[in-house]
């Protein structure tokens, strides 16, 4: 009998990786018990329990996190990507954190290790605030992180003759954290020549030869520089705080050359861009219990686009006349652990200004209010998510013309519902339906959604006072989780 005590307890192993639980069985009056492995898979959430792994402790977060399923990462770009998608949100024990996040992830990962982290899981269908997001990462840690500094330093070069220095630094101190980052591009590309012939019927030749000379009057500078802070007023109270800017300076000589008829020309023509841009937040959040089951947050945004050219075509940068502001609040509140809802509603003042009489804007002011409404419920095997969403947009619009006035104001309408049926541990199936009703009488429209032809930008069939789309999506997800990497082999080489 003892000699089939082996297989059974790698029968009983396999049987605690199938169904993520501890299996108990009684042999000959031996008691067998098979561990439960360290990873699991229910209602398209991926855990992993690093207490159950006995070769975690001495693994950095990075390797951690890159070894979960569907996760890949990308070091030297500093990218994290669940099933090859960038849309992913980072928290720490449930909450956002500048401790660690998308930004600095990089070299925060490598300065915790699995002895200070509790677990790891994925979800690939997230619900409430974060409805939008392909995946949210959790990362629940023993103790709270704090009294540390962490950063790193950085250049690249290339044959173009630019360079790319930047640096990036992580600061805790109590209840004040701090993520700071800069990097500066200086380039000076290489000559680019073009000559170009053209021979006519009588056989006499036109030579046009022209060039852009790049190796002593061109250059570019780009300056991009963040700064986020966080102070916890007290256990269930948060600020937040950012600033983020940018500046660029190019140059470049464009010079031609030119042999007509024995007539020789030249021309010389200089470049200059100067782009400024710069982007300020403020936050504040408020937890009403523990465990991260309702909270409210308020947003102020000052976002100035004039470096993006967002705004239609502008040859004026100032950007106090080309900016937008955001004021937006935001309430999760989770009923129990199979439903919960969320709302939002946010407000957008942006305000567009040209001084060139070249361009079809000279005067735009856009408001925009929009309401959203998220809900989720779970009843046994089956998940029933909606989303109910409408904008209100009140355009104001001068041209050139002092007879040509835009005032209108039109809605747009958009709700969605998923349905999910968990068919058992690792199978899935999703159903959404996605449906959208735009009104307005388009004529002009909207200059930043689209630029390229001035005086026509639309949305829509200007003939429709309607316009309705509607997508229906179908998926199966299986997962197979397997533990056996975690049971007693080698460690992968770093």
């Amino acid at each position: 009998m003892k000699m089939l005590l082996l297989p059974a307890i790698l029968l009983l192993t396999l049987l605690s990786d199938s169904y993520g639980q501890d299996v108990q069985y009684i042999l000959d009056s031996i008691a067998v018990t098979a561990k439960r492995g360290p990873l699991k898979f229910r209602d398209n959430i991926i855990s992993y329990d690093i207490s159950l792994d006995s070769l975690a402790a001495s693994k950095s977060m990075r390797m951690l996190v890159s070894q979960m399923p569907l996760v890949s990462y990308n070091q030297a770009e500093g990218k994290i990507m669940v099933n090859g998608n960038e849309n992913i949100l980072l928290l720490v024990n449930g909450r956002k954190s500048l401790i660690i996040n998308k930004s600095n992830f990089n070299y925060m990962s490598e300065f915790l290790y699995g002895k200070e982290l509790e677990s790891i899981s994925i979800d690939m269908s997230p619900t409430g605030s974060y409805y939008g997001y392909y995946a949210v990462i959790d990362i629940k840690t023993k103790d709270i992180l704090s009294n540390f500094y962490a950063g790193n330093l950085g250049a690249t070069a290339s044959t173009t003759w630019s360079i790319a220095p930047s640096a990036a630094l992580t600061v805790s101190n109590g209840k004040f954290t701090a993520n700071i980052k800069y990097d500066y591009e200086r380039s000076k590309p290489r000559a680019m020549w073009n000559y170009t012939e053209t021979r006519t019927s009588d056989g006499s030749s036109l030579g046009l030869f022209t060039a852009s000379d790049t190796t002593k009057n061109s250059s570019g500078r780009s300056h991009n520089m963040g700064l986020n802070i966080s102070y916890d007023l007290t256990p269930s109270d948060i600020i937040f705080a950012s600033i983020a800017g940018s500046f660029s300076n190019n140059k470049s000589l464009i010079a031609s050359f030119s042999d007509i008829d024995g007539i020789h020309t030249y021309n010389s023509t200089t470049n200059k861009g100067h782009l400024y841009g710069e982007n300020w937040n403020v936050a504040y959040q408020h937890y009403f219990d523990k465990k991260n089951n309702k909270v409210l947050t308020f947003q102020y945004t000052l976002d100035n686009k004039a470096s993006k050219r967002l705004y239609g075509s502008t040859a004026n940068y100032n950007r106090f006349t080309n900016r937008q502001h955001t004021l937006s609040a935001d309430y999760l509140h989770t009923i129990n652990s199979s439903s919960n809802w969320n709302a939002n509603v946010a407000w957008f003042a942006r305000k567009y200004k040209s001084n060139s009489p070249d361009y079809v804007f000279l005067l735009h002011h856009q408001d925009v209010v929009q309401t959203t409404l998220n809900f989720t419920k779970k009843i046994g095997k089956f998940r029933l998510t909606g989303q109910a969403a409408y904008d209100f947009t009140s355009d104001r619009a001068r041209f050139n013309n002092s007879s040509s006035i835009t005032d209108d104001d039109y809605g747009y309408l958009r709700y969605r519902i998923r349905a999910q049926w968990f068919l058992k541990p690792g199978h899935s199936l999703t159903l959404v339906s996605n449906n959208n009703v735009y009104r307005p009488d388009i004529r002009v429209r909207n200059p930043y959604r689209d630029e390229s032809v001035k005086g026509e930008v639309t949305q829509g069939n200007p003939l429709l006072s309607n316009e309705k789309s509607r997508t229906l999506l179908l998926s199966y997800l299986y997962m197979r989780v397997c533990n056996n990497q975690h049971h007693g082999r080698r460690p992968p080489a770093s």
